[in-house]
């Protein structure tokens, strides 16, 4: 018995290596390419934080190189603070960036 669980040990560790390995592989390529992508975001009552979230994300190399032909859209669902507005000003000062609100949530599915 100690002789199997020593083997299925050994077998696992060697698994979670393997495993770590393989995310930094991925983790240290430095360019991502995508034809076109639409990353989508869906918040509600994220007036306090939206803002740091969404410059982060620009910030993001990820994002950007994903992003690179489509969008960064963000669909406010239905808050009832101050997120829409503060996501407004947010789509004028980033490019990338395009704003939905709850009404308009369909824009995700019909985006050329």
């Amino acid at each position: 018995m100690g002789i199997n669980y020593a083997i299925l040990s050994l077998l696992a560790i060697y698994g979670l290596i393997s495993l770590f390995l393989d995310v930094f592989k991925l983790m240290g390529r430095k360019k991502y390419f995508v034809e076109k992508a639409n990353i989508v975001l869906l918040v509600n009552d994220q007036e306090q934080n939206i803002e740091g979230m969404v410059r982060e994300a620009m910030e993001s190399k990820f994002v950007r190189n994903i992003a690179i032909n489509g969008s960064f859209i963000i669909v406010d669902m239905n808050s009832k603070d101050d997120t829409l507005k503060i996501l407004k000003k947010l789509e004028n000062q980033f490019p990338l960036v395009e704003v939905c609100s709850f009404d308009e949530k369909d824009c995700i599915f019909y985006k050329s």
